[in-house]
């Protein structure tokens, strides 16, 4: 089986993911008969399927029915979250936040497009990504070649000679996943509330009280073993007398 080394669950995998990995291999049964794992993934879309007519019950349900979004939504409900509900993969493009970047296990969503009497038909395919080989990003997703596999596509936002995808965009459950993101929110280095006021703050960071810290050029030999010049120069460089920088101590972690 093609590229089932990407199944190797790793330390920040999504939940979703993890899930979704242990169904490699489900695929349809050709006939009339179904698989009925295939079955308990649509089932997670009943509502929608009765809601637009495609069904008139849950015994209704067959594997013929396209079920690359029924896969998803089955994945997240079986991890605790809630999905789209339906089984429209387009609909995934206004789930969660959107990434800058994909990370393993993102949900990654195309449009699709296939000829019907001479006309295009637009619509929907939806995945995890796994990552990246060469050009292309391998996607584990249902209803792939009528199975759960792991599947190459381009990256290519328009569509090139007899493709039958473009790349619509990434999405994620939450926006502090966007490791990217993150980033370009971060101050510049210094101009956080406490690596303003340096002054301030520096007694307190560093083991003894404001007050005391006020004293140091009088009483500083005494109190905390370092001589009259080096409490002169404690408002200045006590980051250098506590085994750190001063740039060190004016870093802070939004999270």
């Amino acid at each position: 089986m093609k590229y089932t080394e990407h199944l190797k669950k790793k330390r920040n995998d999504p939940s979703w993911l993890a899930v979704a990995m242990k169904e490699f291999g489900q695929k349809e049964i050709p006939g009339t008969k179904n698989n009925p794992r295939v079955i308990e993934y649509l089932k997670s879309t009943a509502s929608y399927l009765k809601k637009k007519s495609m069904i008139s019950s849950v015994k209704d349900i067959t594997d013929e029915i396209s079920w690359c979004a029924a896969f998803i939504n089955w994945c997240m409900k079986q991890s605790g979250i809630s999905g789209t509900g339906t089984a429209w993969a387009l609909d995934w493009r206004k789930w969660g936040h959107p990434l800058s970047r994909p990370k393993r296990g993102c949900i990654v969503v195309f449009e699709r497009r296939y000829k019907q009497k001479g006309k295009y038909i637009i619509a929907g395919h939806v995945g995890i990504y796994l990552g990246k080989e060469e050009d292309k990003i391998l996607v584990l997703g249902g209803n792939q070649n009528n199975e759960v596999n792991i599947t190459k596509f381009s990256t290519s936002k328009e569509y090139i000679t007899n493709s039958k995808h473009r790349l619509l965009g990434y999405r994620t459950l939450s926006e502090i996943e966007d490791e990217n993101k993150q980033e370009d929110k971060k101050p510049p280095s210094g101009k956080g509330k406490e690596g303003t006021k340096p002054s301030k703050t520096s007694g307190k960071n560093h083991g003894f009280s404001q007050k005391e810290g006020d004293k140091s050029s009088k009483d500083s030999g005494k109190k905390h073993t370092f001589s009259q010049k080096e409490g002169d120069k404690s408002s200045k460089g006590s980051g250098k007398n506590h085994g750190f920088s001063q740039k060190e101590s004016q870093k802070f972690s939004k999270k």
